[in-house]
């Protein structure tokens, strides 16, 4: 399975979660490893986006593709979520069940629907999981949006 990632290139190499575990995010509290990927290269754009307000300071970026085996994925339904699963911050109980996952320890990955386009999917990846045969980067490139993608989401 290909997923992808854009991220700082000085931690293009690292995949351990440290930024998840540093900092936290929607799916874990801090103190937590998880490595968010995106199933498509744009998903990994929208969600880097969403994220970062002083993104053009974060220039250049390095869009990862990551090769991963896997023996299987977690993929729970939308139904199982709080009714206020995509709101931002985001609630304490979608950070419990990504918590859960991490420390049940059942599946190597989760796949969860991005907030920001519901209809694709990310792929939440448990360090060091024995489930998990291979991970490896297949290429790292820079990348950097163009300037009028970069307008639209800044207002300018």
């Amino acid at each position: 399975m290909l997923v992808y990632r854009l991220c700082n290139p000085e931690f293009a190499d690292d995949l351990s979660g440290e930024g998840a575990f540093l900092y936290g995010g929607r799916w874990n509290f801090k103190g937590e490893r998880m490595l968010y990927t995106a199933t498509n290269a744009s998903l990994s754009l929208l969600e880097t986006l969403g994220h970062l307000s002083d993104f053009p300071s974060r220039m250049p970026l390095s869009l990862l593709t990551i090769e991963i085996e896997l023996e299987g994925i977690f993929q729970p339904t939308v139904s199982e979520f709080p009714p206020n699963w995509n709101e931002y911050p985001a609630p304490t109980q979608i950070r419990s069940m990504g918590s859960d996952f991490l420390q049940k320890a059942e599946f190597p990955a989760m796949l969860v629907p991005s907030v920001l386009m519901p209809k694709d999917l990310n792929l939440l990846i448990h360090p060091g999981h024995p489930g998990i045969r291979n991970i490896q980067i297949r290429s790292q490139e820079e990348f950097s949006p163009q300037k009028r993608i970069l307008s639209k989401v800044q207002g300018i």
